[in-house]
């Protein structure tokens, strides 16, 4: 009998004894694996060419090898040769739609309760409170837990270990009638934790304005602390697990009953999950720092954090500084002095080596801390390695000829980021490669191209170049996925603009336009029955019938086609049109007025004289010439500024104020003339009944001066309100998601076949970006 054979046990010394000598276990076969497969992908010979490609009008997401559409509804697996479809689950109903969504895998060092807990999982937040735990392989329901009937839920986020999410509700925002009756609402928002393996309640907690102060704008929960936000640009950070164990009322169990819910059970709806943490007074603040919206970022060895000023002369300066004194580093200032639309960005490599990566539109600084936990000494920030662009950098020379035949030379500096220039837009880690891709964009052939560079990220040294088969389009906002030997490209083509705007604020914004339109319509309506029913009509003669051109055309050209072209940019559904193109609608709307007024003045001086009336003596028409003087000379100096492109930026900025400025005062002079030209011609006009008298005439064209006033009024509102201002083209294509609502998007040149060559046709118009830096105006 052959004697039993005894599981042993293994130690460290003697695991790594056998690695030493070439004996292998799953880390090792791993490891050699993507050795191997890293000096394939390294080969000049083995071209990547795109297999896959599908379009989606929802947010498309990308994770794991897996790619998922409609609101993680279907999934397809990366695997494959191509893409194949992993599941897809039926289709829900508004209130059960997904809201967001996390894939988590469990550790390898843990055993769980439940054969499912140890499958990949995706986590699901619906919009009625529900949050799922669906398997990533079929989309099975493995658990599912009601948040809460009380708060509406709306965000997930990891705790950095992974080992714990956290929902976070919808702010509570103080209404304008709720401010007008003293109302205060001083519940900020919840946030919900849960342990992940297995999936268990932590508790709820409330952010209160009491116990954190007023001005919240976004708390998150990462590396065991509760980081909050406020208006004034500062951040501050608490210790979670000292709030948890101070202002816990209960631990709570999902499937359990509880007290705080008079014996219901913990995770089943109507009721959900009770607050169970409720924080009294203010914890101790472990850290605070006032920085830009970019926030704070803490990393390194030793603990550093990296944050930007508030200031606007900091613009693009990034503070390195120590965590444990909040000295800043030797070196620790960093600032690529970027004249660039999209600023540069900074953050910790995301390899846990503690080093940053700096990203310009020209240069990529790999930068590394040098410094020992308990030396004294400040830390000092290095250059580890560094990418740079191919460039010219010697300024662009532009020649133009004046009117006498004159040549000249005017020379100007391009912007860092100029699609016409090769230029980093980001930068994607691959660890088990060991591998930066970085995408480079160069436009000099005419059309946006895109290629992706292969560093080693160790050295820095360029490994190789894939080219982007498909035009790179600089008004899309485009995110690169690199997973082994696979390359996923998305494109957002374009967020619907109605989005941009808060519900409340689009209504508020659509009731104003409509009211506008309506008012500027019935004056219009007005002023024709005026001159066709009260008066002698219209004509071209010379006498009171082509003076009635004149409050025709004033109405409608100088007045309400002005009002229209001054809200244009205002109008959401234009967002998606080019700047310039607006701007050509804007003039032209301008131009149409302009040629309006001139022609009614042409009719008043006609009729003037004819009857052998004087002309030039009344007030009225003093300022109505010197409206309409001013009027040409503000749309030459803006067409001269904004539409001929040889204009110097600084010349446009210093303008723009004085140009919307004089526009919308100009707007209000002509409605104000035309009133005292309304009264001025009844008073004249009307002798048996005279006008004191109010005869029905006097009283209807009363009421048109009211409508002018009022459609002057709802203008003004309309184009002085910042909300409903026109969205930068910049902002416009790389706005996130997290906003809500839904884009078109698209996926391609995606998952990679290596092979010995091949070629994919491009597809799609290539739309430039025009004058950029106006995008700061209108």
């Amino acid at each position: 009998m052959a004697p039993s054979r005894r599981n042993k046990t293994v130690n460290t010394t003697e695991l790594l004894n056998r690695r030493s000598r070439g004996v292998t276990d799953a880390g090792t076969l791993v490891r050699q694996n993507m050795k191997v497969l890293r000096n394939i992908i390294l080969q000049d010979n083995r071209d990547f060419m795109k297999v896959w490609s599908k379009t989606s009008k929802s947010t498309i997401m990308y994770e794991n090898g897996k790619i998922y559409f409609e609101n993680y509804q279907s999934c397809y697996n990366c695997v494959h040769s191509e893409p194949q479809v992993l599941y897809k689950l039926p289709k829900r109903s508004k209130l059960e739609k997904f809201e967001d969504a996390l894939l988590c895998q469990s550790p390898l060092d843990k055993t769980l309760a439940s054969p499912s807990d140890h499958k990949p999982s995706l986590l699901a937040l619906t919009a009625n409170n529900w949050l799922y735990r669906l398997s990533a392989e079929t989309g099975e329901e493995l658990q599912r837990v009601y948040l809460s009937s009380n708060h509406k839920f709306r965000y997930l986020g990891w705790e950095v270990s992974q080992e714990m999410l956290y929902v976070k509700s919808v702010q509570n925002k103080e209404t304008p009638l709720a401010r007008q009756a003293g109302i205060t609402q001083n519940t900020v928002m919840h946030l919900a934790i849960f342990h992940v393996f297995p999936l268990q309640i932590v508790g709820i907690v409330e952010i209160n304005k009491k116990v954190f102060g007023n001005g919240i704008t976004d708390v998150v929960l990462s590396q065991g602390v509760l980081a909050v936000s406020y208006s004034n640009k500062s951040v501050k950070l608490y210790s979670f697990e000292h709030i948890v164990h101070r202002y816990m009322t209960e631990r709570l169990m999902l499937g359990e009953q509880s007290s705080l819910l008079k014996g219901r059970t913990v995770g089943e709806a109507p009721f959900g999950i009770p607050v169970n943490i409720q924080i009294t007074d203010c914890p101790p603040v472990l850290f605070e720092v006032s920085c830009s919206s970019n926030g704070v970022q803490i990393g390194g060895y030793p603990w550093h954090y990296i944050y930007t000023p508030p200031h606007k002369n900091h613009k693009g300066t990034h503070h390195i500084c120590s965590l444990k004194d909040k000295t800043t580093a030797t070196n620790g200032i960093q600032n690529m002095n970027c004249c660039s639309l999209e600023s540069d960005g900074i953050f910790f490599h995301p390899d846990d080596s503690g080093r940053i990566i700096h990203v310009g539109p020209t240069t990529i600084n790999i930068l590394k801390i040098l410094g020992e936990l308990n030396s004294g000494l400040p830390s000092k920030v290095v250059e580890d390695f560094s990418m740079k662009t191919h460039r010219n950098n010697n300024p662009t020379s532009q020649v133009t000829v004046t009117s006498s035949g004159r040549t000249v030379k005017r020379r100007f500096h391009q912007l860092d980021d100029d699609p016409d220039q090769e230029t980093f837009r980001m930068v994607e880690y691959e660890d088990e490669l060991d591998l930066l891709a970085v995408v480079v964009t160069n436009g000099e052939e005419g059309e946006g191209r895109a290629h992706i560079r292969l560093y080693d990220n160790q050295s820095g040294r360029l490994q190789r170049t894939i080219d982007l088969v498909e035009p790179w389009d600089e008004t899309y906002r485009h995110e690169l996925f690199f997973d082994k030997d696979t390359i996923l490209r998305r494109c957002s083509l374009f967020v619907p603009p109605l989005t941009l705007m808060a519900m409340e604020s689009l209504r508020q914004f659509l009731v104003a336009l409509s009211a506008a339109a309506a008012v500027g319509f019935v004056s219009i309506i007005f002023v024709l029955r005026w001159v066709l029913h009260y008066k002698e009509g219209l004509a071209w003669d010379g006498g009171l019938a082509e003076f009635n051109w004149h409050p025709v055309l004033i109405v409608s050209g100088f007045i309400f086609l002005q009002g229209i072209a001054i809200i244009v940019y205002r109008l959401p559904w234009t967002w998606q049109c080019s700047k310039l193109m607006m701007k050509f609608i804007h003039a032209g709307l301008n131009l149409v007025a302009f040629i309006f007024a001139v022609i009614s003045m042409v009719a008043v001086f006609d009729f003037h004289n004819a009857a052998k009336i004087p002309n030039m003596y009344s007030l009225h028409s003093w300022l109505g010439l010197i409206a309409v003087i001013l009027y040409c000379l503000q749309l030459v100096l803006g067409v001269g500024m904004y539409l001929i492109p040889i204009t110097p930026v600084s010349w446009r900025a210093a303008f723009m104020p004085l140009h919307v400025f004089s526009g919308l005062l100009l707007f209000a002079s002509v409605i104000a003339v035309a009133l005292m030209g309304i009264t001025e011609k009844l008073i004249f006009g009307l002798s048996n009944p005279k006008y004191k008298d109010s005869p029905p005439e006097a009283i209807f064209v009363n009421v048109l001066g009211v409508l002018l006033v009022v459609f002057g009024a709802l203008i003004l509102w309309i184009a002085t309100r910042p909300a409903w201002k026109r969205p930068s083209d910049q902002i416009l294509h790389i706005l996130h998601t997290n906003g809500g609502g839904e884009d078109n998007t698209k996926v391609g040149p995606a998952l990679s076949q290596l092979s010995d060559g091949a070629d994919a046709e491009t597809s799609g118009d290539v739309r430039r970006r025009n004058n950029k830096l106006d995008d700061q105006t209108n």
